[in-house]
């Protein structure tokens, strides 16, 4: 495997593994969307890197290149769907300004996982 991707693969891992430690300890429920998210865009960067030779770093964008790459691979874009889900739940919760709208949101979310 590229080093590049490999790294990048090492970043998801790293990020999946505090937002399973904090999901279990029931802290940080803000940090647990953030990290979740964050994992599946760095495990999406290296896929496209190693599969597509391309380096896409903004965040929509790799999101329709992921979504074009699992179409091609396996015929469906499920996973890419999710993570568009995930990226716009990390927005909301590092953005929204008011607190009492966050915390329903973060709870609502962390129910889901």
């Amino acid at each position: 495997m590229n080093e590049i991707a490999e790294s990048r693969l090492v970043l998801a891992e790293d990020n999946l593994s505090v937002a399973e430690k904090l999901l279990e300890t029931g802290l940080s429920n803000r940090t647990v969307i953030h990290k979740s998210y964050y994992s599946m865009y760095h495990a999406a960067r290296s896929a496209v890197y190693l599969q597509m030779q391309l380096d896409v770093k903004e965040h929509r964008s790799l999101v329709g290149r992921f979504k074009k790459l699992l179409i091609r691979e396996f015929g469906d874009e499920t996973l890419a769907n999710q993570m568009n889900t995930w990226r716009t739940k990390r927005i909301e919760c590092d953005y929204t300004r008011h607190r009492h709208k966050l915390r329903f949101f973060i709870d609502r979310t962390i129910a889901h996982i």
